[in-house]
């Protein structure tokens, strides 16, 4: 006889076995909601903030404070352009600016003014066609300027005196004062000798300007005539403080100034050279002008002359400049 073996289940056991699983879906469950609301978290808070920032509109200026405000650059602009060293040289430019000398002041009393004119002469070959600033007797010069005064002893003989020539040496005094400072310049004194004041052309600053007045005053002919006298005798021009008053070399005289370079010469002396004929010196003017690559002007005065005034006509003439003749 078979007999079947039936497997009895204990109820207990299989209601843990169903409360274990319900147990951990609900973990599971659980799990899952936490990670999908830590997803949406960490997104939210990546997400960045707009804020909108709102810009007012400008404020309004009052006319009156933007007037000030305009005003007070511009005196600060102007204070720093004032103190910048091209202001200062333009200042200084302005400053060294002297008004030229009249010819009527040149005329009273003893000088007496001829007809005639000295040509502009201004600019240099560059050109700005700026003169010098510097006038003689009245009339402008260009900016590279020789000056020729003739310091012989006629100069206070045969008629002047101390006093003329003192006219002659202040007309001269104000052309370099009044000297633009960016002008070029020289002096030549003239009698036995030619007698330069520096080497070459030199910038007209006030320093050099005041230098070549004090080296003009010393070669006066005056400084040889005796305390009280006005005019000079031959017995004069045979001391050593007389011998470079002797004679009128003219034509040395302008050799000189032909080789400073200059492009106007400014030519005074009261008679005929002495150091060669005026034929000779005339040709010798000549010949240096055409070694120039641009033609000097060479404006001629006769300052209370004796002779010699057809020489200084032919030499201002000559040379592109005017002849004037002072009595």
């Amino acid at each position: 006889m078979l007999i079947d073996e039936v497997t009895i289940t204990d109820p207990k056991k299989g209601s843990r076995k169903v409360a274990s699983i319900a147990i951990a879906i609900g973990i599971h469950v659980v799990l899952l909601v936490v990670a999908l609301l830590v997803g949406i978290g960490m997104q939210e808070f990546a997400k960045p903030d707009i804020v909108a920032q709102v810009i007012a509109p400008p404020k309004e200026v009052a006319p009156q404070m933007e007037k000030k405000t305009v005003m007070k650059q511009v005196e600060q602009a102007t204070s720093a352009a004032a103190a910048s060293p091209i202001a200062r040289m333009l200042r200084a430019n302005t400053t060294a600016k002297i008004a030229a000398p009249e010819v009527t002041e040149v005329s009273e009393g003893i000088v007496g003014l001829g007809e005639g004119d000295f040509g502009s002469g201004f600019g240099r070959g560059t050109g700005g066609g700026m003169g010098s600033g510097a006038t003689f007797f009245g009339m402008r010069s260009s900016q590279d300027l020789v000056i020729v005064i003739d310091i012989s002893g006629s100069m206070i003989m045969n008629g002047n005196t101390r006093e003329s020539y003192d006219l002659l040496e202040q007309e001269a005094i104000k052309a370099i004062s009044a000297l633009n400072s960016d002008a070029r310049f020289n002096i030549i004194t003239f009698a036995a000798e030619s007698n330069a004041f520096r080497s070459s052309l030199t910038m007209a600053g006030n320093g050099v300007k005041a230098d070549a007045i004090k080296w003009i005053k010393s070669y006066s002919p005056c400084l040889v005539l005796p305390r009280g006298e006005n005019v000079a005798n031959n017995n004069l021009w045979q001391t050593k403080e007389g011998e470079r008053h002797r004679g009128t070399s003219s034509g040395k005289a302008l050799e000189d100034a032909f080789a400073l370079g200059p492009r106007t010469i400014i030519f005074v002396s009261d008679g005929q050279p002495t150091d060669a004929t005026e034929t000779a010196i005339l040709k010798k003017v000549t010949e240096l002008q055409d070694k120039r690559p641009g033609k000097v002007t060479i404006n001629a005065i006769a300052y209370r002359a004796g002779g010699g005034l057809n020489f200084m006509e032919k030499l201002a003439t000559n040379n592109g400049g005017k002849f004037k003749s002072i009595k």
